[in-house]
């Protein structure tokens, strides 16, 4: 995955071992005035689940947002979805890939594609083991190129 970020600029799809207060912070700062969509595990009401997310969220200072579930049988699903910024949280199971590869990755697929600008991701540690989802270095100069591939 390709992105690119300074203190108040973030873009590209980034994917991490765990969201972190810093991370959502440099997001706050490059999406004011933007949309920011957060698809994770919602409970029967709409909210999100994750309690350690919701306290990262508000030391973050982001309360402008809107939640939507990872489970496409879910009222408030991912398909159709746009927003500028998205943070995905997917907390699904124990790391183990819950799908046969080719869906996983169609899923991830429709996932990483929701941001218009950035996206911020966790997947269980598995997805980047089993399906080999890696980051490329981080750009600070708006050069996305690979040693070694031109």
């Amino acid at each position: 995955m390709k992105y690119y970020q300074t203190e108040s600029e973030f873009s590209g799809d980034k994917i991490v071992d765990k969201i972190t207060v810093e991370d959502l912070k440099r997001l706050k700062k490059a999406a004011e005035g933007k949309t920011i969509a957060i698809l994770t595990d919602l409970d029967a009401d709409g909210k999100i689940q994750n309690q350690d997310l919701l306290v990262k969220l508000k030391d973050a200072d982001i309360t402008n947002y809107e939640a939507y579930s990872l489970d496409p049988n879910n009222d408030r699903s991912v398909q159709g979805l746009e927003a500028d910024y998205v943070i995905i949280d997917d907390n699904r199971g124990d790391g183990a890939v819950p799908m046969d590869s080719f869906k996983a990755m169609k899923d991830i697929y429709t996932y990483l594609s929701r941001s218009l600008i950035g996206t911020l991701a966790h997947f269980p540690g598995a997805y980047s083991s089993q399906l080999g989802l890696i980051n490329a270095p981080s750009s600070t100069n708006g050069d996305y190129s690979l040693p070694g591939l031109d």
